[in-house]
Order: C-alpha cells, then structure tokens, then sequence
C-alpha cells in the first residue's frame, strides 16, 4: 500500500492504525529549506498494542491529538472538550498530544506479593514510546558533504 499523507486542518484526535502506519508531519509552510520543502517534524509511534479504556477515560480512543496551542491545556482526560468546537489549525501554534499503550508484565522483579498487602517494590513499565524525528530540516544529510563530480570523473566512468 502506498504511503498517503491526510493534512489536519482542524483540530482533532487522530487513531493509530498498525495496517496504515500512521505517523504525523508537522510542518511550517513559511520555514523551508533549500529544496522548496517545507520543514518540520515527522512524529513516529513506537506501538505495540492499543489502551482503550472507553467511559473512563475516552481520550484514550485517539493516539495522536492535535489542538491550538493554550497554556490551560494541561489534562489529557480533557482533550475531547478542548476540541468540542474544533477549530482551523492552519498558521497556528499548536499542541500535539501523543497517548501510548502501557504494557506491564508481572514478574519477581516487582518487589514481593504479600497476601492482602500491596506490593512493596517498583514497577518498570517496558514497552512505550515515540520518535520525533527531523523531516527536510536540512537541505541534505548533516553527516556529510555531497561531493562535487570533477569533469574527469564522468570520463573515467564511460571507460569502464
């Protein structure tokens, strides 16, 4: 299947679908670089399963949120209400919320299970997480210098 890029204009959620994928581009149309493209950052899931947990916390049925930029965003349990009349994100500062599934798998390592008292000891939680990675930020790679083909070169190369 070939990739396919859907542009937020409004605020909203946005589900991760394993079948698709689903990555975000965030972008400045006005910051771009020597190519004519425009810069910015691609948001990469690191997912191993979904959290669902509708009626408790229902924000939890998008993983990727994208609202306008406020300062009184601050909870995650709110995020439906923050979109309830979305708005057009275009030229705007936004806010990007990332949800990712938690998957905790019992283990001696947790500390000691005693009957009818909680479990003294910590809990490492494995498996999470994202990448934000830079997308046409740099007009080629910063790891090197592309080197300039000398007349010669294209000669030598016919020879062969």
């Amino acid at each position: 299947m070939p990739d396919r890029a859907e542009i937020v204009t409004k605020e909203r959620g946005i589900p991760w679908d394993p079948a698709n994928f689903t990555t975000l581009s965030i972008t400045d149309p006005g910051l771009l670089n020597k190519q004519g493209k425009p810069s910015g950052y691609q948001l990469l899931p690191s997912r191993y399963g979904n959290a669902r947990y509708g009626g408790v916390d229902d924000y939890t049925y998008n993983d990727i949120w994208v609202t306008l930029q406020n300062p009184t965003h601050v909870y995650p349990s709110m995020l439906n209400s923050y979109i309830a009349s979305p708005r057009d994100v275009d030229g705007h500062d936004l806010e990007v919320w990332y949800t990712a599934a938690m998957h905790h798998m019992i283990r001696s390592e947790d500390g000691v299970i005693q009957s009818r008292q909680p479990v003294e000891g910590v809990t490492q939680v494995m498996w999470t997480g994202f990448m934000l990675m830079p997308q046409d930020l740099f007009d080629t790679s910063p790891l090197y210098s592309p080197v300039e083909a000398s007349p010669n070169a294209a000669s030598r190369a016919k020879r062969r």
